[in-house]
């Protein structure tokens, strides 16, 4: 937004509503001015979304605005950090998506407007100091959510949960039954990713499919790939020497993304070993160009990440310590479905969030974790 586009806001007299509100300042020094603060943000998120003006006068009998003011900020990094900690700490569970946009009128004078994204992980209550409250706004401002509301907020969400899982669910059966956008290579082993933004499965949730975006799209271990518009939106595929497709990632009209690699476990004579050094490093390469996919596509956070191995009974993971040591453990189940994580933000490194799968894969072979983290949390390959 600009000042002008403020200015708009006043001079056609658009009243506070549902989606809108006024504030003349940004109180968050005393307690109760947080918890006010945080209930504020809550009730847009646990709603449809909208933005707060911080730094706009209004009159309290109308709603309507009066002037722009503007609010102090010495140092807008600082504050906007300072809010994010606020709302981080202060409401439960997380709220993905608040952005801030400061808009400088004077010298150390902003409008501050935050904008607050529909959560579909809600209802979200305000826990600071144990206050422990749900709120929702309506069209005459925010109200505490009654036990009945509440029991519809956590249906709604519950409801979309379990509709990602049952995609997951008859996604898996059909690759498995071998009915895939291609006929794939022979192989009984493939390595499946699945980045199901929460909102997707709603009624109406459609993308426009721009294919100059998608230069990234690009098919699990694939040095070459074709791209092509299909029934369900945009796909790319990679084709082995013999014309036979043995990778691709479709870019579902709804901001999913499924890639499926159908090479994926290759047995010598007597060995059947998973080797970490490739498959993690292809994972976070895959992740990171995917959620730029997704991210251009204006595909709305979160976005729950699912990687599931097929085919992997009797495998493990290839190590140095295979070779001697009696505990190391094989899959035990052909089909692997791996803990689903959650990404809540496209700034985050896919080896942050990917790690309590890449530690059950581990774990599922007789380790302890993933080792190939340091102390730091970063993600260092071992040789």
């Amino acid at each position: 937004m600009t000042v002008e586009d403020l200015q708009i806001l006043i001079n056609n007299s658009v009243l506070e509503n549902r989606t809108l509100e006024y504030k003349k300042e940004l109180r968050i020094g005393r307690d109760a001015e947080k918890r006010e603060f945080l209930a504020d943000i809550s009730s847009f998120a646990n709603s449809i979304g909208g933005k707060i003006n911080f730094g706009i006068s209004e009159d309290r009998s109308t709603g309507k605005p009066k002037e722009i003011i503007g609010i102090d900020i010495d140092n807008v990094d600082q504050l906007l950090q300072r809010v994010d900690n606020i709302i981080k700490t202060g409401i439960e569970p997380r709220i993905v998506g608040v952005e801030y946009e400061p808009i400088e009128i004077a010298q150390n004078k902003h409008i501050l407007v935050a904008n607050i994204p529909k959560s579909w992980i809600s209802p979200h209550r305000v826990i600071f100091n144990n206050h422990g409250h749900f709120y929702i706004r309506t069209t005459s401002g925010k109200h505490k959510l009654d036990v009945a509301e509440l029991r519809v907020a956590f249906n709604i969400t519950d409801t979309a949960t379990q509709k990602i899982k049952n995609f997951r669910e008859e996604r898996l059966g059909n690759i498995i039954s071998g009915q895939t956008p291609f006929e794939m290579i022979t192989n009984k082993s493939y390595l499946l990713l699945h980045m199901v933004p929460l909102n997707s499965l709603t009624v109406g949730t459609l993308y426009d499919i721009n294919p100059s975006q998608y230069d990234k799209l690009i098919p699990m271990y694939a040095s070459s790939w074709d791209t092509s518009f299909n029934f369900d939106g945009y796909i790319a595929f990679s084709r082995d020497s013999n014309r036979q497709v043995y990778s691709y990632t479709q870019l579902f009209k709804n901001g999913i993304i499924e890639s499926l690699y159908a090479d994926f476990l290759r047995e010598g004579e007597k060995d059947r070993f998973l080797n970490p050094n490739s498959f993690e490093p292809e994972i976070l390469r895959s992740l990171n160009k995917y959620l730029t996919v997704q991210k251009a596509t204006g595909v709305q956070l979160p976005i729950f990440i699912f990687l599931t191995f097929i085919g992997c009974k009797d495998f493990t993971i290839y190590t140095e310590r295979v070779r001697f040591d009696r505990h190391i453990l094989k899959f035990h189940r052909d089909i692997l479905y791996l803990p689903e994580v959650l990404v809540e933000s496209f700034n985050t490194e896919p080896h942050e969030f990917i790690r309590p799968i890449l530690d059950s894969i581990w774990n599922s072979c007789g380790y302890n974790c993933c080792p190939n983290y340091d102390d730091d949390g970063n993600y260092v390959l071992s040789r």
